[in-house]
């Protein structure tokens, strides 16, 4: 603690800014330390960045030889695409979720679906409407089925599946397989309570008050903060060798 006894001098300044650079430091070395041991990246993420090349290389390789071929349909629909629009295409739904991919191909197949002639249905006596469904990558771009699941990255067999489904279901997402039942990696309320009480006490030592708060009475909630310097990986190891 530093004594002025109510007069501020230049000395006092400057112990007060000595002493407010040793805490700086002190909350930055982790910082720092954490940043230096990242400059090499470990042999771990340099296999994955060789995959990742590795795959993109086998995926324009891929798209450059169905690009290259004639169409089976008989119909050139390759020459509508180029290889990069393709590749990309191919991406952007391989990186949207199950849930995202099934209401991305039923509300194309709605778009697509119409309704043929009547057929004699083999399991009774009536008369049943066939559905067909034409596929199409824009209103412009009439493509055959084999294509347009190409242009997708998608399978004939959850494309079926799918149409089934458009039939039999309409286009209602599919409930989840889990839903009403807890998931097997669900905390206990033992567990919540226990990283409740470390948070509060954790905060309780190291949180600062928000400086721009509104000291009026019942002004919204008081907001506690964390220096910048703990972030989750300095919180976690901490916490793991220090207890």
């Amino acid at each position: 603690m530093i004594e002025t006894n109510g007069d501020i001098t230049d000395k006092s300044l400057q112990e007060l800014e000595a002493s407010f650079q040793e805490l700086e430091e002190e909350y930055l070395k982790p910082f720092f330390l954490e940043k230096s041991s990242h400059r090499s990246p470990p042999p771990a993420q340099i296999i994955d960045e060789r995959k990742i090349l590795q795959n993109a290389v086998e995926e324009r390789k891929t798209v450059t030889k169905c690009l290259s071929t004639a169409c089976p349909c008989g119909a050139n629909c390759e020459r509508l695409f180029s290889a990069s629009e393709v590749i990309e295409a191919r991406e952007n739904f391989r990186l949207m979720s199950w849930s995202e991919q099934h209401s991305f191909i039923i509300g194309k197949l709605q778009t697509f679906m119409r309704v043929a002639e009547q057929a004699v249905s083999a399991r009774s006596s009536k008369l049943r409407e066939r559905q067909k469904f034409d596929y199409f990558i824009n209103a412009d771009r009439p493509v055959c089925r084999t294509m347009f699941l190409f242009y997708h990255g998608e399978s004939i067999d959850r494309l079926k599946r799918r149409q089934n489904y458009l039939l039999e279901t309409g286009t209602l997402p599919p409930d989840h397989g889990n839903k009403g039942k807890t998931p097997k990696h669900a905390c206990k309320l033992k567990d919540k309570n226990l990283a409740k009480i470390f948070i509060e006490n954790f905060t309780a030592t190291h949180g600062l008050p928000d400086p721009g708060r509104d000291l009026r009475a019942e002004k919204g909630r008081l907001k506690v903060y964390l220096p910048t310097v703990m972030n989750y990986r300095f919180v976690r190891v901490r916490t793991v060798f220090l207890g």
